[in-house]
């Protein structure tokens, strides 16, 4: 399926560095207790070979394992690429955008390249096709690959899903990104443009998760994507945002709402020929209030989202749909 990369010497990654005057490109990493994933990690980042210098931003929060060791051992031996970012208070509890903040705050890249503790990359030549995919491509600031998927045993999960047929490089227009109903690309296959990063509405950093929204600011005009599965995805890893939430109803129905308060300012500031494609996310999400209603048995909250949802121009198709659900999670519910 892929092997894993191989980090060189410090030496070995700098001389294939032809333009090694600025860093062109800031890798952010995130991390916190994942001492059992941050090798691979710290390794598909230091065995890219691109001609354009690099540097490894890693932020560690707090760790209470032995995350923070292992990455002041990479530290030591690649001094010149690697800077750490060691709290001494946890930020992700204060705001989850926090550690992504802090580690954009000192990055020098044009571009950055994001790439979570536990997922880890597969191609030595990813950076250097996506800074070249960009710089083709002025007018966009969004390049994406297709990934792996993996479970916490590192058995092949499934593919991901992307949304395209089309298994060559090209553009995928920016409604596609309120379209898909997780996430449009995995987090460690984002590679963007640093202009649009420093220019960040404020509301960004009191959403209830980070990586759609930056895909919102930074895909507009459309998004480069390249079919090669470079990255590899661990699905509901220890410590990660899925194992912690999807799976609990209260709290997912919690984060629905921040998303829905998020959404509102979002369609508030995007222009309008993109922010009516804000509409698609908050109908889906509206949907998924209504549903997890029914499961608290609050039937009347339950009809209002789905009058929520009905006023985003849901087709009928979609209503029946979504009635249906509704009254099949009822039956459930009662069932057992």
């Amino acid at each position: 399926m892929f092997e894993k990369l191989v980090a060189p010497c410090e030496k070995e990654v700098t001389k294939h560095w032809l333009y090694a005057d600025q860093v062109f490109t800031s890798i952010i990493c995130t991390t916190f207790n994942q001492e059992c994933y941050i090798r691979d990690t710290i390794e598909g980042f230091l065995a890219q070979v691109t001609e354009y210098r690099f540097e490894i931003i890693i932020h560690d929060d707090l760790s209470t394992d032995n995350t923070r060791a292992i990455i002041q051992e990479y530290q030591q031996k690649y001094p010149s690429i690697i800077k750490l970012i060691l709290q001494d208070v946890n930020q992700f509890s204060i705001n989850i955008n926090l550690p992504f903040k802090h580690s954009l705050a000192i990055a020098q890249g044009e571009y950055v390249a994001l790439c979570e503790g536990d997922d880890f990359w597969v191609d030595s030549s990813k950076l250097q096709r996506q800074i070249l995919a960009l710089k083709k491509h002025n007018d966009l600031n969004l390049c994406v690959h297709n990934a792996y998927i993996i479970n916490s045993e590192e058995e092949p999960h499934s593919s991901y899903q992307f949304p395209t047929r089309k298994e060559a490089t090209h553009i995928i227009d920016y409604a596609e990104i309120y379209k898909v109903h997780s996430q449009f690309c995995p987090t460690a296959s984002m590679f963007i443009r640093k202009s649009v990063l420093d220019n960040l509405p404020s509301f960004f950093y009191d959403a209830p998760i980070g990586d759609f929204f930056l895909e919102a600011f930074s895909g507009i005009n459309g998004v480069v994507y390249l079919h090669e599965k470079m990255s590899v995805y661990r699905r509901e890893s220890q410590n990660s945002w899925s194992s912690e939430t999807v799976n609990n109803t209260v709290k997912l129905k919690k984060h629905n709402l921040r998303m829905i308060e998020s959404l509102d300012k979002l369609e508030r500031y995007l222009e309008p020929e993109y922010s009516r494609n804000v509409k698609i996310r908050k109908q889906y999400i509206f949907g998924q209030l209504c549903t997890q209603s029914v499961l608290q048995n609050k039937y009347l909250e339950s009809v209002k989202y789905f009058n929520k949802y009905r006023a985003q121009g849901a087709a009928f198709k979609s209503l029946l749909s979504l009635l249906y659900r509704c009254s099949k999670t009822l039956f459930m519910r009662r069932a057992f």
